[in-house]
């Protein structure tokens, strides 16, 4: 096994990764803006969570976790993933975004950042409300709009090159009702 065999091996295994990784990423960006699954229900051990994609980016989740403890308890967050590769993007973790949501300025906690493909992930949280109350407001609502905005020192495009998204909700009824029937099932099952 000869020198110049070792480096075309590792050569070949690093573009055999960069091809991957290539085609990952254009799998993610190349998503269509439709689908005929509008919003997805998962379980998980300690909640249910219903998502819907994003329009702009549908990687960019808007996610309502239901307790199992109290499916009428809702948390609700949204995601997004920046390709800006800002090396501060991690000290987001914690801090209070300044956010348009559907014209409304507001604030949202950053409670995740990571490293995620060629950029960066985060994720959000928007506060825990009564599952009846949000599904009743989101049902008035058929796009969702949210804008990380500037606000102070806070200049939103140096972590975001993609600063927005929207979401369609006009099946937001039907999700929300899905998403707490499955929590109630399986404190049904639970409790049998």
């Amino acid at each position: 096994f000869s020198l110049k065999a070792a480096i075309l091996l590792i050569e070949k295994i690093v573009m055999k990764k960069l091809f991957l990784k290539t085609l990952i990423v254009l799998f993610i960006l190349t998503q269509p803006t439709f689908s005929e699954e509008k919003w997805k229900i998962t379980t998980f051990k300690k909640f249910v969570s219903l998502e819907f994609n994003g329009e702009v980016t549908h990687g960019d989740k808007l996610s309502f976790n239901f307790s199992k403890k109290d499916c009428n308890r809702v948390n609700y967050y949204f995601s997004v993933y920046s390709a800006e590769n800002n090396k501060d993007f991690n000290t987001l973790q914690g801090k209070d975004l300044p956010i348009v949501i559907n014209g409304v300025r507001t604030w949202a906690k950053t409670v995740y950042t990571s490293p995620f493909l060629m950029g960066h992930r985060a994720m959000f949280y928007l506060g825990t409300y009564d599952a009846n109350d949000l599904s009743k407001f989101f049902s008035r609502i058929t796009n969702y709009q949210i804008k990380i905005v500037n606000r102070g020192n806070f200049i939103a495009n140096a972590y975001f090159d993609i600063d927005h998204n929207k979401w369609n909700l006009a099946d937001s009824t039907k999700a929300f009702n899905q998403a707490i029937n499955t929590c109630k099932e399986f404190n049904k099952r639970r409790l049998s």
